[in-house]
């Protein structure tokens, strides 16, 4: 049986007894990554990313993804007033700043849940519209953390979350941009960046 490359195929069996005429069939299910248009990091600082940041919407001014992102406290180094460009500039910044060497994985950790924020924004028509094409907004994407190594303790001991969950989560684990992020405990770090990596390169998996 096949594993699809996304959601999942059904495959039916049917054993017979030749001599008395029985038969048994049994259908299973056989389930790859879940599909939702979500793109990696690199995607958000590149030409095509970059222009949907640099195209959002605005209130006074003030980039409404950036006000969006701003509820989230690693996030909180980014200007209040900042405008679409200077949001776009700063998503490119974080990206570019992506490193898990040292002691902790700060960096590399806020840069993937920035391009999961971002995925989450620009899938939702109640935010920054479907821009990506999303079946459905990706915040409301379930994600089964037991897939991925370590994951659950990393959010609480969860064992499936929303990606809108994830992200609140992570952020309730951080302080003001990102200095100080689980405790820098690289151990309890990594797991998360990889929840997120897999949510933004689409190898995530159903509960």
């Amino acid at each position: 049986m096949a594993v699809p490359k996304f959601g999942c195929s059904k495959y039916s069996n049917t054993a017979s007894i030749t001599q008395t005429s029985q038969s048994s069939g049994q259908t299973v299910s056989v389930c790859g990554p879940i599909f939702t248009a979500a793109q990696g990091m690199g995607y958000w600082q590149n030409k095509n990313g970059q222009g949907i940041i640099t195209g959002g919407a605005s209130t006074l001014g003030v980039c409404n993804s950036g006000t969006w992102l701003r509820q989230y406290a690693p996030y909180q180094d980014l200007s209040a007033t900042a405008t679409c460009r200077q949001v776009a500039q700063y998503v490119v910044n974080v990206i570019k700043n992506a490193n898990s060497s040292g002691s902790s994985m700060n960096p590399m950790l806020k840069a993937q849940m920035l391009g999961t924020g971002l995925d989450t924004y620009f899938s939702d028509p109640a935010l920054g519209g479907n821009i990506l094409g999303a079946p459905s907004p990706i915040g409301g994407v379930a994600i089964d953390l037991t897939m991925i190594s370590g994951a659950s303790g990393s959010f609480g001991g969860a064992t499936s979350l929303t990606v809108s969950q994830t992200l609140a989560f992570a952020a309730s684990q951080s302080n003001v941009g990102g200095s100080l992020w689980y405790g820098n405990v690289k151990s309890t770090q990594e797991p998360a960046k990889n929840t997120f990596e897999a949510i933004d390169n689409m190898t995530a998996f159903a509960p």
